[in-house]
């Protein structure tokens, strides 16, 4: 089982801001568990598990250090993110688009003007943007970007997909229809799919 926690994370988040990232979590879960991808997964809330959340915002904290990149972040709460059957969790953290975290996440790449993702940690500082939920939520899955480095707004060939979630600046209609992935990135989510599975089998 592959799992993502969600954490709104300004004191100033409403119960909306929680509703939002709840729900698009969870509807971007729904698609993933049926075909073409399978995949088993898992959303939690981060608050429901204090010591856990006590332990990610000492390191989400450690960003308003301009020294402490997002990288490092990144690294540090894998460390502390449980580890089910071999997979670490993942970590999507909304926040503001003025807050420490999306700062750091753009200072390690400025064309992440909406949300940034290293490793097991995303962060998504667009406000009310489910296509920058499921982007991001997804590139912690593996999925990869299918826009060029040089040129954000230009698709790179391997993409067949037209309004792929994972263009530079998916369209508001983007994501009404599933599969909303290219063949490429379904092949990816597919083949975490079975690893899990086959992971599953052995414990």
């Amino acid at each position: 089982m592959i799992t993502i926690y969600w954490h709104c994370l300004e004191t100033t988040a409403t119960d909306e801001d929680e509703k939002f990232v709840a729900g698009a979590l969870d509807q971007l879960a729904q698609h993933l568990r049926k075909e073409p991808t399978k995949l088993p997964i898992s959303i939690k809330r981060l608050g429901d598990e204090p010591e856990l959340a006590r332990k990610v915002a000492e390191k989400l904290n450690r960003l308003n250090d301009q020294l402490y990149t997002f990288s490092d972040c990144a690294a540090d709460i894998a460390d502390v993110l449980p580890i089910d059957k071999a997979y670490t969790a993942k970590l999507l953290v909304y926040c503001s688009p003025h807050g420490h975290i999306a700062v750091a996440a753009q200072r390690k790449n400025p064309d992440a003007r909406w949300g940034g993702t290293c490793g097991p940690l995303a962060a998504v500082y667009k406000p009310n943007d489910k296509n920058g939920v499921f982007h991001e939520a997804l590139h912690l899955l593996g999925a990869d970007e299918c826009y060029r480095e040089d040129d954000p707004y230009q698709k790179k060939p391997d993409c067949n997909r037209d309004g792929c979630i994972m263009e530079y600046e998916p369209t508001e209609n983007t994501c009404e229809d599933w599969p909303f992935l290219c063949d490429k990135n379904v092949r990816i989510i597919r083949d975490l799919a079975k690893q899990v599975e086959n992971r599953m089998l052995l414990f």
